[in-house]
Parts: C-alpha cells; sequence; structure tokens
C-alpha cells in the first residue's frame, strides 16, 4: 500500500494523537476564572503525593485516575469553578 504525502500510517496517528492529549484534572479551562488568581489560590487543590508531591482538583474527583494527565499544576490559572481558600479561624 502507497502512503500519500500527508497521510500517516496507523502507528504515526497513534503516537499523534498521545503527543496532543490535553490535561484532564482541571475543573474546567483554566484561564477562565477571575483575573490574576491560580489553582494555588483556589480550595480545591489536593495533594496526593505520597513520594513525590502532586495536585489534583477535588471538584474534578469522579475523573481521578493514576495518570499525570489528571494532575493540576497549581500555577495555572484559575478556572470559573474557582472559589478562595477557607482559612481556619485562628482565635
Amino acid at each position: 500500500m502507497k502512503q500519500g504525502l500527508f497521510e500517516l500510517t496507523p502507528k504515526q496517528e497513534l503516537l499523534h494523537k498521545i503527543g496532543k492529549s490535553e490535561a484532564k484534572g482541571y475543573a474546567w479551562h483554566p484561564g477562565t476564572g477571575p483575573d490574576g488568581e491560580t489553582c494555588k489560590t483556589c480550595r480545591y487543590p489536593v495533594d496526593c503525593g505520597c513520594n513525590r508531591t502532586f495536585y489534583k482538583c477535588e471538584m474534578n474527583k469522579a475523573r481521578w485516575t493514576n495518570s499525570r494527565r489528571t494532575d493540576i499544576l497549581l500555577k495555572a490559572p484559575a478556572c470559573r469553578h474557582w472559589e478562595a481558600k477557607i482559612e481556619p479561624n485562628r482565635d
């Protein structure tokens, strides 16, 4: 079978799709929340690390996996579900 100039083999197509995978850990698209806020200033990031530190969004808990694809970056811009952290009362 002869390949055209822009046709990909099944293996090349699979590698192309894997390389273009998007993060699935955010509750909504980063950057759709309040200006100047990040995931770090939100109430939903959860530290899920044992040997290393990685964070996941508690708002998206139903989609968590043991994969890096469901991790979030604390420096990512806030999404539209951003809520301020609840600080404990220190009386």
